[in-house]
């Protein structure tokens, strides 16, 4: 199509927005706290499983495996 030449040019304005983003950052509490809660989800919920556990905490089941292992070598758990 060469012998096509526009006859008008619209300029295009596509929406541009500039936004502030917040975030809250949370110090890491220690392991023991995790320990505490762990045991809680035990006897409390009825979680008995590595994965359950780990999915209700969103961790890493690596996490709960080895914090499972401290809590049994220091008799929290049956």
């Amino acid at each position: 199509m060469p012998d096509i030449q526009p006859l008008r040019i619209f300029p295009l304005l596509l929406p541009m927005w500039a936004v502030q983003v917040k975030a809250v950052i949370r110090e890491a509490q220690p392991y023991e706290l995790f320990d505490q809660y762990l045991s809680r989800a035990i006897a409390t919920a009825g979680l008995r499983d590595t994965s359950s556990l780990a999915a209700f905490f969103a961790v890493e089941p690596a996490l709960v495996e080895r914090a499972l292992r401290f809590l049994d070598t220091i008799g929290h758990l049956r």
